[in-house]
């Protein structure tokens, strides 16, 4: 197990620059930065999102962006719009293009962080609709959630038929497609969560008529949140980054929006682009360096805050911090 030792300050580039070239030339076996895949967690970006020429020095390796509107009808109606126009593009057919609606189911009391959930996608050129239970009977109650799959599939045609067995209930596809489903058993039981896929000539417009039926029946008056959600993965980074340029010229209605990305940097001076997608208290680390100190194995990485950059040592012992320090003319402190 590796110890860990922070900067207690901030640093520029320049001297992380100059820790690297020192480390390289002082230690043995030093392998300096490789390009890699960072993950980030979620950004918030209220207005727009950031435009293509802002990620310069990365390439964009998979992202998942998200839209949200108010819970009002006039959203509501241009979601679907928005949907309909944008089902047969690249966004849908390359991709995975999907609106959701967030609701108190009727028979239960729910709040925003707890309300139910119905999904109407486009994975790649193949529409499916699911559900996503929150903390409404459904989550709670097999037999009501048995029952209400048993309605949902009829209220919304869709090709799903619930199998009872003792006191548990199974999801089946009537039609031989692509059933996923989230369950707490161990053989598929009792799920509380499904997305099934539909017939290959399915539209959006069919798509979004099964969403209607599906709140109008299942869906007290209240509505949390309406969303869609942008989601690439498994591309190549140009085609990925086409695709995000698109998502973004799109100008798809959103009140605010939130992304999560996953970076290949190109070089060091990337870390730079990196800082402006770290939001509040979130931070990344990249490792821009291993290399041997004596009989020491040591890794060197940059973590990356909204704030700026520190450097972290990993060392398997800690007689070789004040080594460290030295080659560095940095203080290290334990967090």
């Amino acid at each position: 197990m590796l110890l860990e030792y922070r900067t207690k300050s901030l640093l520029p580039l320049d001297r992380i620059r100059q820790v690297c070239d020192t480390f390289e030339s002082a230690t043995n076996n030093f392998v300096g930065f490789r390009p890699e895949a960072v993950q980030f967690g979620e950004s918030r970006f209220k207005r727009k999102l950031p435009a293509l020429d802002q990620f310069t020095g990365v390439e964009l390796a998979s992202m998942h962006v998200v839209g949200y509107l108010p819970a009002n009808d006039e959203s509501y109606a241009s979601l679907k719009t928005a949907f309909c126009e944008h089902a047969a593009t690249p966004l849908a057919c390359q991709a995975l293009f999907a609106i959701s609606a967030g609701y108190e189911e009727v028979n239960s009391q729910q709040t925003r962080s707890t309300c139910d959930t119905l999904v109407a996608s486009i994975r790649y050129g193949h529409a499916h609709f699911g559900y996503r239970a929150g903390g409404s009977r459904i989550a709670s109650e097999n037999a009501y959630a048995a029952r209400f799959f048993d309605d949902l599939a009829t209220t919304a045609d869709l090709p799903l038929r619930v199998e009872r067995r003792d006191d548990d209930y199974f999801l089946e596809h009537t039609e031989n497609r692509d059933l996923w489903t989230s369950y707490k058993g161990t053989n598929n039981e009792n799920p509380k969560a499904f997305r099934c896929e539909l017939a290959p000539d399915e539209t959006a417009e069919q798509l979004c008529r099964r969403l209607d039926r599906g709140l109008q029946s299942h869906a007290s008056k209240k509505r949390f949140e309406y969303s869609w959600s942008f989601t690439v993965e498994d591309q190549d980074s140009e085609t990925t980054a086409r695709l995000y340029a698109e998502v973004v010229n799109a100008k798809l209605p959103a009140s605010r929006h939130e992304a999560a990305y996953s970076f290949r940097l190109k070089d060091l001076d990337a870390i730079e682009t990196m800082k402006q997608f770290c939001d509040g208290k979130g931070e990344v680390q990249v490792q821009i360096g291993t290399f041997e100190l004596d009989d020491d194995y040591g890794e060197l990485y940059v973590v990356i805050s909204s704030e700026g950059f520190r450097l972290e040592l990993r060392l398997t012992s800690e007689d070789y911090l004040s080594t460290a320090e030295r080659l560095t003319g940095e203080k290290f402190i334990t967090f």
